[in-house]
């Protein structure tokens, strides 16, 4: 794989320690070319070391989940979280072999977790099928060929049928039983964190 290595730019980072998802941080790099911003894409690994001359020690790595840029400005929000996005994947299945079987098991060998699966269409594979590619990118194209859509969040993958949750929405309006128009309103609220003994 191709690697961007940054040398001598302003660089500002911060890191978060998470108790319910895992570890994320932020990097901020100003002075960049609009053409080093645009080799710098969603779920690339972004290491992070710090130290004097040859002596560097690594500080955070993780997958980029979200990226920003302004004026010369890159914003990059990165987690922790194992990337397995671009791990390759072979396998093959027998005769009349559903989708939502060679999905799921798609998923386990790239260690991610099918939280929701609704498929518009659970295709039958009559002849079987034979895999080889991202892991990621081969379960969207069958998610696809299912004529459905699916979504990431870190490792848990999320399938839907777009026509269902449109058929489902509920619109609040007299016809629905709203009997008056809610009213806007100012909410406060105090966080309080929980103290550790």
């Amino acid at each position: 794989e191709d690697e961007t290595v940054i040398n001598g730019l302003d660089v500002k980072w911060s890191y978060k320690d998470n108790e319910d998802k895992p570890p994320d941080f932020t990097v901020e790099i100003d002075g960049l070319t609009a053409t080093t911003m645009n080799k710098i894409v969603l779920r690339d690994t972004v290491t992070l070391n710090a130290g004097f001359n040859k002596s560097l020690g690594l500080i955070c790595a993780g997958m980029i989940i979200k990226k920003t840029c302004e004026k010369g400005n890159l914003k990059l929000e990165c987690s922790e979280i194992k990337s397995t996005y671009n791990k390759t994947v072979s396998a093959s299945y027998v005769e009349n072999t559903t989708a939502s079987t060679i999905i799921q098991d798609l998923a386990k060998k790239i260690s991610f977790y099918v939280k929701q699966i609704d498929l518009k269409e659970d295709i039958i594979y009559t002849t079987g099928e034979a895999i080889f590619g991202h892991g990621l990118k081969e379960i969207e194209n069958i998610v696809k060929d299912c004529g459905s859509k699916m979504s990431v969040r870190e490792n848990m993958i999320y399938i839907y049928d777009e026509e269902l949750i449109t058929k489902n929405k509920i619109i609040l309006d007299y016809t629905s039983g709203l009997l008056e128009e809610p009213e806007s309103q100012n909410i406060a609220e105090i966080k309080i964190e929980s103290k550790k003994p």
